[in-house]
């Protein structure tokens, strides 16, 4: 398995290069993909670098197996730690907005400016419904 980067998270001078690499979501979707590059990146000091597929369907930084194997790690959930090139590495839960939730659709579309209930139909997913339910912000 490749390596994932957010678009977002790339300084504006990397080179992304063409992938031929393909990625799916777990319900099998493919997943749009920008290209891949090369990232240079630190874990506790060290120095480390992983080619990584780049994608806007993304927001974090997800290290592949590919990467995990060849530097040998072991997660210690318990400890909350991470072995990586024989040194511990502590890990923290990142702070989340549990009520934070992401719609995507394929056409313009309009939602009023108050609380609504609104189902969303899925075009690659026939008969698939979900409803969104939350104060939204009006269209100027």
């Amino acid at each position: 398995m490749t390596s994932i980067i957010g678009a977002r998270l790339l300084p504006a001078n990397v080179h992304i290069e063409l992938t031929a690499n393909t990625l799916l979501a777990a319900n099998g979707p493919a997943i749009p993909l920008e290209g891949e590059c090369k990232i240079p990146f630190q874990v506790g000091g060290k120095e480390f670098s992983v080619y990584a597929v780049v994608t806007k369907a993304v927001q974090g930084f997800i290290l592949g197996i590919d990467f995990l194997m060849e530097n040998e790690c072991q997660w210690d959930f318990r400890a909350s730690g991470i072995l990586l090139r024989n040194d511990w590495v502590r890990l923290r839960q990142r702070d989340t907005d549990a009520d934070t939730r992401y719609v995507y659709v394929c056409h313009d579309c309009s939602i009023p400016g108050t609380q609504v209930e609104s189902p969303c139909n899925f075009p690659d997913r026939p008969g698939r419904q979900i409803r969104i339910l939350g104060s939204l912000i009006p269209q100027k």
